[in-house]
């Protein structure tokens, strides 16, 4: 049996082992190839080798415990391969540096994770090769989301800035997703940064930008930056403005089959139920609010639930308000839906877990959450109306 030929059974029999649930038999024989043919200068047994170690550190990840020992295997790919010339090799350490970072943050070890994105981007920012060059699009992003984590929002910005000028506008699908998720990062970071002028013109140009687009995932993204802007406008009291925001949201989605972009039609509702009442237009409120219930019961409850998880843990009381009312709402629709016990059950845990909070505003909403869980109790047939599950905004 020639070398090349040993080398390919040896690496066969290890992914039977792995699929037969023997990663450590699997793993051993890695090994044992490794020590083998380490030495060995052909392209093709380099590559090999390479592939071994990656494969070697993905399963040692996902092993209890094997952060350490995953990311042993990878410091030695890339202390094996890391000057290779040949384009196979060098897109394995690239993409093997970035597997390192995301044990590192597996890990809780931001530094050294941010250090991994810095040794990634040093090899390979400027190649042009496009299995590279996805790697460090992938690499800047993640990087620019650890720097958040780490309190280091001007250098994440610098991140954003860095990679939309040289992957903005780059036609692949993926690369189209990961350009509305950085420019997203951008408008937060601008806001965090209290840019608001700033964050307004790009948050205009994303909405520009995925106006046209067909693609669901980005659709999403459609919807959440609208939602965003129409928030804006209620907590500035812009009544009209929000509610033209939201109507383009139902207009654009209503027909949408895809559970996340109904969600998001659903908030636009409530949302709207919200500033009608707060116009005085009460009939429409009243309409509005029935169409959500109707049409959207199912898919309201999932998006409220999403707002309240997002937020409630928030230390910004305008975005605990956001999850209290969200849960007020869930309330309310689950009491049109006539599921009257799981309102009330909503209604009491909102209580107790809002009852002390510090927010004015929070504690009024906790006052409305006890008057309609009273309301619920004393007169379970009731007809709650309009502003059962709609007059409070998230």
């Amino acid at each position: 049996m020639s070398e090349f030929a040993e080398l390919d059974a040896g690496l066969a029999r290890a992914r039977e082992l792995f699929e037969l649930g023997r990663s450590d038999d699997g793993l051993a024989i890695y090994d044992e190839l490794i020590e083998r043919h380490g030495d060995d200068p052909a392209v093709y047994v380099r590559a090999k080798l390479a592939e071994a170690l990656a494969f070697k550190g993905h399963l040692l990840f996902r092993e209890p415990d094997g952060g350490d020992r995953a990311v042993g295997a990878f410091d030695e790919l890339v202390g094996r391969f890391g000057e290779a010339t040949e384009l196979e090799l060098r897109e394995k350490v690239a993409r093997v540096l970035r597997w390192k970072a995301e044990a590192l943050l597996g890990m809780g070890r931001r530094e050294a994770a941010d250090e991994t994105y810095d040794d990634l981007l040093v090899r390979f920012v400027d190649a042009t090769e496009p299995v590279l060059s996805g790697q460090v699009a992938i690499a800047l992003e993640q990087k620019a989301v650890n720097l958040i984590e780490l309190d280091r929002a001007d250098v994440a910005l610098a991140c954003c800035d860095e990679w939309l000028p040289r992957f903005g506008e780059a036609t692949s699908p993926l690369l189209r997703v990961m350009a509305t998720r950085v420019l997203q990062t951008k408008i937060d970071l601008l806001r965090a940064l209290g840019r608001e002028d700033e964050a307004n013109v790009v948050t205009d140009a994303l909405i520009g930008r995925l106006d046209g687009e067909d693609d669901p995932r980005l659709l999403v993204v459609l919807g959440d930056v609208l939602l965003g802007r129409a928030a804006e406008l209620v907590a500035g009291e812009w009544w009209e403005e929000a509610l033209s925001v939201f109507g383009a949201i139902v207009g654009r989605f209503e027909d949408a089959r895809e559970p996340a972009l109904r969600e998001r039609v659903a908030l636009a509702l409530s949302n709207s139920v919200f500033a009608l009442m707060q116009l005085t237009r009460f009939e429409e409120a009243a309409a509005t609010h029935k169409d959500l219930v109707e049409r959207y019961g199912d898919e309201a409850l999932a998006s409220f639930d999403g707002v309240a998880r997002q937020f409630e843990g928030s230390a910004e009381p305008e975005l605990r308000r956001q999850a209290v009312g969200a849960l007020v709402n869930k309330a309310g629709v689950l009491g049109e839906l006539d599921r009257r016990a799981e309102a009330v059950a909503v209604l009491s845990d909102l209580i107790e877990r809002f009852e002390a909070d510090d927010d004015e505003a929070i504690q009024g909403l906790v006052d409305q959450a006890d008057r309609r869980r009273a309301g619920l109790l004393e007169e379970p047939a009731a007809d709650t109306g309009a502003g059962a599950g709609g007059d409070d905004p998230q």
